[in-house]
């Protein structure tokens, strides 16, 4: 068990290196379809993308809450002039360092857990953008090593998406 200082040594946390390690070899080994279904299911929770108009469904089959794409990740969002927007909604992974009791996925939680790569995310919200399935991303994440490393995470894959849209963008 290695400790990592985060801010000041009252907030320190124990990290199993070991157990981050066995779970990257599993989520390493697990094909992205699969990926998408975990963590699509658990971005659900984000009410967020709740109330899209589609019919109602409760969390009982694991398609509940913003789930309106069965095992897509795409849910409904208005902008402010009142246009629909489709997102692919997951997170980048569902383990996370902390414990929260409010959150489904904290550490203590018994639910499968899975990991994109930047790429990963990269790839399918680019081909999701390019069947127009969807007109943008909404990307969230559990906490993985630290809150800042997990922020940079996300901001890569931001950066990526835009980069290839806009390349993508100067050759039509």
């Amino acid at each position: 068990m290695f400790y990592i200082k985060l801010t000041g040594h009252e907030e320190s946390i124990g990290i199993d290196i070991e157990a981050i390690h066995e779970r990257n070899q599993r989520d390493s080994m697990m094909d992205v379809q699969r990926k998408l279904e975990i963590l699509a299911d658990a971005a659900k929770y984000d009410a967020s993308c709740a109330s899209s108009g589609t019919e109602k469904r409760d969390s009982s089959d694991g398609k509940g809450l913003g789930s309106t794409a069965p095992g897509m990740g795409i849910c409904h969002s208005y902008a402010p002039d009142g246009r629909c927007i489709s997102l692919l909604k997951v997170l980048l992974t569902n383990a996370c360092n902390y414990d929260c009791l409010y959150c489904v996925n904290r550490t203590s939680s018994n639910v499968p857990r899975a990991r994109f790569t930047i790429d990963e995310v990269v790839k399918l919200t680019l081909d999701f953008y390019r069947r127009n399935y969807i007109e943008g991303l909404f990307l969230s994440s559990g906490i993985i090593r630290s809150a800042d490393y997990t922020m940079e995470q996300v901001v890569s894959v931001a950066r990526s998406c835009a980069r290839s849209i806009t390349s993508a963008a100067t050759f039509i």
